[in-house]
């Protein structure tokens, strides 16, 4: 290996373990230790990405809904310390907003 690196992104959430340890590493709160948070967190993300390093969860963001009308509330990302200053975060953040514009269109097209 010459020292790069190879990042990998997902539209598909993490496992609740992966995301538990990148949380960890990060030096964030744990608040996937139930399997009712970790379903409760997912089901309120309208758009997921996950970034991977050699299979490793590196980083993971969502957009997340409040409530039935269908505005955006709040856009979350967290990225391991290691791969920070690498653009992994922007990508993730990017890749969020490409994908959730794509699928409001497609709502808003498809209700026409």
């Amino acid at each position: 290996m010459n020292g790069s690196i190879t990042i990998g992104f997902e539209h598909q959430p993490p496992t609740k373990q992966a995301y538990a340890e990148l949380q960890r590493v990060a030096g964030g709160t744990d608040i996937v230790q139930e399997e009712q948070a970790w379903k409760s967190i997912l089901d309120q993300s309208r758009c997921t990405v996950s970034a991977y390093d050699n299979g490793q969860l590196i980083g993971f963001g969502r957009v997340s809904l409040e409530d039935s009308t269908g505005i955006t509330n709040s856009m979350v990302s967290l990225v391991d310390p290691t791969y920070a200053h690498k653009g992994v975060d922007q990508t993730i953040r990017k890749l969020l907003q490409a994908e959730c514009f794509t699928e409001r269109l497609a709502v808003q097209k498809s209700s026409r």
